[in-house]
């Protein structure tokens, strides 16, 4: 069964911090303060789409702090041990109007979590989940420039990250993301504090309470 632990929606030459790292203080920000995540045990071995089974977490609403900038995703990495075995991420737009065009069986609320991978979630194994409504593109390249100050609030207008890791047997444990970027030729990193438990082998109760 999925837990949901808590849900908030609340040129690679560009610049870096003094210590050749990322900088933390660009404008790109997550909606809303808070952590949490989701935790589920591997499907039978026999749904799996090749060696591994995915695990997604979602509900993490984008903006940016500067309304006359726009920022372009670059990648996303985890945090944990034993890590995940690999890391995806998309961005999913919605605003009024694609919740009007949503397909029906569509949803156009924000992903809590779920298995397999967005926007269809069409693996055997996923528990059928509602395929999702909006504009969804792949993290790498994706731009960001809505502003946090004209969110709405209405729960249908927003830019929403969604994190998918994969895992074998063992399982994995991401403790939390680092999201690269740029904005105006300088590079950031943006940390996400949300956990994925894929429940496995090596990755139980007395290693995270999400197991």
């Amino acid at each position: 069964m999925l837990a949901v632990l808590c849900a908030v929606l609340t040129g690679c030459d560009a610049d870096t911090g003094d210590d050749g790292h990322p900088r933390e203080d660009g404008p790109l920000t997550l909606s809303g303060e808070g952590g949490g995540g989701v935790g589920d045990y591997a499907p039978p071995r026999r749904k799996w789409v090749g060696d591994t089974w995915a695990l997604t977490v979602g509900g993490l609403a984008l903006c940016v702090d500067d309304p006359d900038v726009t920022v372009t995703l670059q990648g996303a990495t985890a945090t944990g041990d034993p890590a995940p075995q690999g890391v995806t991420g998309v961005i999913r737009r919605m605003t009024p109007a694609l919740r009007e065009a949503a397909a029906p069986g569509e949803s156009t609320a924000p992903l809590l979590g779920a298995r397999g991978t967005p926007p269809q979630f069409a693996e055997s194994y996923s528990g059928n989940p509602d395929p999702l409504a909006g504009e969804v593109q792949p993290l790498e390249d994706a731009t960001v420039d809505q502003p946090c100050s004209t969110r709405t609030g209405s729960g249908y207008d927003y830019t929403e990250l969604l994190l998918t890791a994969y895992a074998d047997e063992k399982g994995g444990l991401a403790t939390s993301f680092d999201i690269t970027y740029t904005a105006d030729d300088e590079t950031y990193v943006l940390n996400v504090p949300w956990e994925i438990a894929m429940c496995g082998t090596e990755v139980d109760a007395d290693v995270t309470p999400s197991c």
